[in-house]
């Protein structure tokens, strides 16, 4: 049988609307596509932002913790060196008494000699104040 140029007509016209509807469809599957990625990235960025926050949370968290402990670190340090200085300024304090009471046991023993020597050392001190 014979086709018409009619049934040419209709065929192609049917076969125009077919490909006009699939492409329809593919623009709207694409766009659906397209609005659900975006949703899903949109959801995924503000999860991202969200885990963030607790990240950044818990830096300074840990950053107030350290800040504490170098605190209390620094502190106990000042505490064990003033306690040395203390041992040291009274064992210098015991070694300066000990060692006063041996000049006056001697100036005890010898007077004469130490006034020989105090008259010495007054006269050198003098003549270095001279020059």
């Amino acid at each position: 049988m014979a086709a018409t140029a009619g049934d040419v007509r209709d065929t192609a016209r049917k076969a125009g609307d077919d490909i006009r509807d699939a492409v329809h469809d593919v623009k709207v599957h694409a766009l659906n596509s397209t609005d659900h990625a975006r949703q899903s990235l949109n959801a995924n960025y503000e999860q991202l932002k969200r885990e963030l926050d607790v990240l950044r949370g818990q830096l300074v968290a840990l950053g107030s913790d350290a800040g504490e402990e170098a605190k209390l670190r620094l502190q106990h340090g000042l505490e064990t060196l003033n306690a040395r200085v203390d041992a040291m300024s009274h064992d210098a304090k015991a070694y300066g008494e000990r060692k006063l009471g041996e000049a006056e046991r001697l100036v005890q023993e010898r007077p004469l000699t130490s006034v020989l020597v105090s008259f010495v050392l007054g006269m050198l001190f003098a003549q270095f104040l001279r020059r």
